[in-house]
């Protein structure tokens, strides 16, 4: 379930500083025309900067440069940033007037992960193959193989990303799985085993010019905070308006066939089904699981598909807060809260913040997701 929640608030203070792409200061820059920062938890987030043809910024940016954004909001996430990312390109536009205006986008550190795949035959053990694993070991294990420079030994390293360091012990999980991934996405799998260890959070931290990359869950100050007690949204109390309830119904994959490593009449497929499966909402589509024959993995492959196309109720609505509250310090992405509609009270985890900042004006949006 979703639930958009804008706020605003007076004046920003923010500055941005830009680094190349071995962490050396290149300048501190202000006074943009907008900036809007999205910050998703576990996800991707962006940073969307625009200035005028004049403004200093442009004098020196390349792909990969980094950004630090501070701000008056700080939390111990990112190292106190509002946020850390990289340069990935510009949209010009011209004016009546002929002037052109910048369109700068930066993705944060997550993108960076998101840029190699599991680069290792299905039988190399914790690289691709993991038996009877913490998840956050293996999560830990495919980042230091896969997504920082230096730490492998298989491939070429000029590919790899001199970016992060070497992830952070990571606070150890629940959950022990034998487990493949040979050749897939290294994100699309982290995203993957992080819905198995909703409590965990990845976050990273300034280590010199380069970052850690740091796999938290309580009791860690990085951890994801319960505050159910401390922000309700009742849209039955009168604390918020604009209300809008999305229940549309889309054609979602609800039954998934995997299929395992073998071929023709040798090749063992195992079916799997979300919630929303019924013989009046019954969507397939086929995966074609190559680098596994073990039904365990097939199960778990087929469970992670169906269960991403799960129904999303939406909410949408504008809460009336006190000033003194700011999103990004007292409440930020992965957090929990409550919601009240109709009488039905519900813990729901803060998806993704986004900050616009335009003049004098800030204007917050939070979408909310079920627990």
């Amino acid at each position: 379930m979703t639930v958009y929640t804008t706020i605003q608030y007076p004046q920003d203070i923010y500055t941005a500083t830009i680094k190349n792409t071995s962490g050396s200061i290149i300048g501190v820059f202000d006074s943009f025309s907008t900036i809007t920062i999205s910050r998703t938890f576990n996800d991707v987030g962006t940073c969307i900067i625009e200035v005028d043809q004049s403004h200093p910024i442009l004098d020196d940016l390349s792909l990969d440069y980094r950004i630090e954004v501070l701000s008056d909001i700080t939390n111990v996430l990112f190292s106190g940033k509002t946020f850390i990312g990289v340069y990935r390109g510009n949209n010009i536009t011209f004016g009546s007037d002929g002037r052109k205006l910048y369109t700068l986008y930066f993705t944060d550190l997550f993108s960076v992960l998101q840029r190699q795949i599991v680069a290792y035959t299905s039988d190399t053990a914790n690289r691709s193959t993991w038996t009877s694993t913490l998840t956050t070991s293996i999560m830990s294990d495919i980042i230091r193989y896969n997504c920082v420079n230096g730490q492998d030994s298989g491939r070429e390293t000029a590919i790899l990303q001199d970016i992060l360091t070497v992830t952070i012990s990571p606070t150890p999980s629940v959950n022990s799985i034998d487990f493949n991934c040979a050749w897939r996405n290294a994100y699309d799998v982290i995203k993957e085993l992080l819905k198995t260890e909703s409590s965990h959070r990845i976050t990273f931290l300034q280590n010199g010019t380069k970052y850690d990359t740091l796999i938290a869950a309580s009791p860690s100050i990085y951890a994801i905070r319960d505050l159910t007690e401390r922000f309700v949204f009742d849209f039955d109390e009168g604390n918020s308006y604009n209300v809008n309830v999305d229940r549309t119904d889309t054609n979602r994959t609800t039954g998934v066939l995997v299929g395992d490593s073998n071929s023709g009449s040798a090749r063992n497929t195992v079916y799997r089904t979300n919630s929303d499966h019924s013989g009046v909402n019954a969507f397939e589509s086929f995966i074609d699981a190559f680098n596994t024959d073990v039904t365990s993995e097939l199960n778990a492959i087929g469970d992670a598909e169906v269960n991403n196309n799960l129904i999303i109720k939406k909410e949408q609505f504008t809460p009336i807060f006190r000033t003194s509250l700011i999103p990004f310090r007292d409440i930020t992405e992965g957090d929990l809260v409550t919601t009240i509609f109709s009488g039905t009270k519900e813990t729901k985890r803060v998806k993704t913040i986004i900050m616009d900042v335009s003049g004098k004006e800030r204007v917050f949006t939070m979408l909310l997701e079920e627990e």
